[in-house]
């Protein structure tokens, strides 16, 4: 999400190796002081990815030539563990591309920000931690 953009901003979310029709278009709002806030988000399963997703970013202002862009890589699957910890995580792969400038400077700082869901692997490393604690 980037929010209190002028002029009218455009966000793209692309992942190498998946479909266009996957990822979603992103939803401008105009705000009552002449704003605008843009917001895309995208979620995908694991084995929807490749073995090495490359996440792409582009938040733009065309009418003002303002480009800013972040590409990170995410690796699908559980983390690696022992082989006496064999659970099995499922989680979606959430994306947003974010901007904390502040309204009204046309952009700054903007990051693309991968979010899984936290509690599994929270829950996965705790077992990680007490099957080592057998070794």
């Amino acid at each position: 999400m980037a929010e209190g953009l002028y002029p009218h901003p455009t966000l793209d979310i692309s992942i190498e190796g998946v479909p266009e029709k996957q990822t979603a278009k992103p939803t401008v709002t105009l705000r009552h002081d002449g704003l605008y806030d843009i917001l895309s988000r995208t979620t995908l399963l694991d084995e929807d990815l490749p073995e090495a997703a490359i996440v792409k970013c582009l938040l733009g202002i065309p009418k003002a030539n303002y480009n800013v862009s972040h590409k990170t890589v995410y690796y699908p699957g559980t983390p690696t563990t022992t082989s006496t910890a064999t659970t099995k995580l499922q989680h979606k792969m959430e994306m947003n591309a974010l901007n904390d400038s502040e309204a009204g400077n046309g952009g700054g700082n903007f990051a693309c920000g991968l979010s899984i869901n936290v509690l599994l692997v929270i829950a996965h490393q705790a077992l990680v931690n007490m099957f080592n604690m057998f070794d």
